[in-house]
């Protein structure tokens, strides 16, 4: 598969509504299996906790196409979200954006750890393809972790 040509830009608080629509989309049917899906609820959730300094919007030619959130961590890279619009799934993006960040990990010698929904098995596929193993779970959600290569 070719990745598509991908750029990040650093997320600005205008944002705001397109990271709700992207994460809408994206994530809303493992959300709603989850959790149920609440609309209210989820703008309360990026009303309170939206802030832009940290995440980035994924671009194509220009156009915002998704939305990714990396926390440094004590001894790991922590992937908080990584969401494309579904027209931009499946096309090499997700998977090059995570091997961006192992490197990153692999260059500040540390662990990269993300958690996936059990209802989003397809993720879950993709980043055991890409090396990560399952370190645990809880009702929702798969921990994963892809240890640093010394």
């Amino acid at each position: 598969m070719t990745s598509v040509a991908w750029t990040l830009r650093s997320a600005t608080a205008a944002d705001r509504d397109f990271v709700v629509e992207v994460n809408r989309v994206a994530m809303g049917p493992y959300l709603e299996a989850a959790f149920g899906w609440d609309d209210a609820a989820q703008r309360a959730y990026f009303d309170e906790g939206f802030d832009a300094s940290g995440g980035d919007v994924i671009q194509v030619d220009c156009v915002d196409v998704g939305e990714l959130l990396v926390e440094e961590r004590p001894g790991e890279l922590f992937l908080v979200r990584l969401a494309l619009l579904p027209e931009w799934q499946g096309r090499g993006i997700g998977s090059a954006i995570v091997q961006m960040l192992v490197e990153r990990a692999r260059e500040l010698g540390s662990a990269l750890a993300l958690d996936v929904f059990k209802s989003n098995p397809r993720a879950a596929q993709l980043y055991e393809s890409l090396g990560f193993v399952r370190t645990g779970e809880s009702e929702t959600d798969v921990f994963m972790r892809l240890e640093p290569k010394l």
